[in-house]
């Protein structure tokens, strides 16, 4: 089998060509479930929006239940979200993974070992969102520290799946100083 020689300028067009093709699917993806959500919203029967949708109606029926919600996952127990507290949590994991909230930094004294869990963790929050199966996200210890960081600093006044998750959270590793197996610095590989 003769193997052609390594072009780095076609490898990088190709690359940035799949990028583009990536970034457009699921920008598709997106719009699709909008408008199946958009046409069963107008009373269009399950049916005729899975024959157009190309997917079974318990798709649809899946798709429409979740509506941006996501259930976490973390030790034997489920957290269901509703599609709002996931995007706030999405906003401020993803917003303390790029720096943006470096005085929260300085208020929540954990340091900065668990900001790649909590980048990570947006991404799965986010991809949640769509995700048609309705697949969990599970918490890792990683990634469980990132969400009680955010959480910390974050207001809830009633009962909810987030106020009983963020409970678990507090009772799980409380407040600083924190042991050092918590502070550890998290590699993106490791919190993938």
């Amino acid at each position: 089998m003769c193997q052609m020689p390594h072009d780095p300028i076609q490898a990088a067009h190709a690359l940035s060509r799949l990028q583009v093709a990536e970034s457009r699917f699921l920008e598709a993806q997106e719009e699709r479930r909008q408008a199946i959500l958009e046409s069963v919203r107008a009373d269009v029967p399950l049916r005729e929006v899975a024959e157009i949708a190309h997917c079974s109606h318990e798709t649809i029926r899946r798709i429409v239940a979740a509506d941006g919600a996501v259930t976490i996952e973390f030790g034997d127990h489920a957290y269901p979200l509703p599609g709002q507290t996931v995007d706030l949590l999405v906003y401020k994991l993803a917003g303390h993974s790029r720096g943006a909230f470096a005085r929260d930094l300085e208020v929540l004294g954990a340091g900065s070992g668990w900001l790649a869990a909590a980048g990570a963790l947006a991404d799965e929050l986010h991809a949640g969102v769509a995700d048609e199966k309705g697949k969990p996200v599970r918490l890792d210890e990683a990634r469980a520290f990132a969400l009680h960081q955010v959480l910390r600093l974050t207001e809830m006044t009633r009962p909810s799946s987030l106020f009983s998750l963020a409970k678990v959270l507090r009772d799980k590793y409380g407040y600083p100083p924190y042991p050092a197996r918590s502070l550890r610095r998290w590699s993106l590989s490791q919190a993938l």
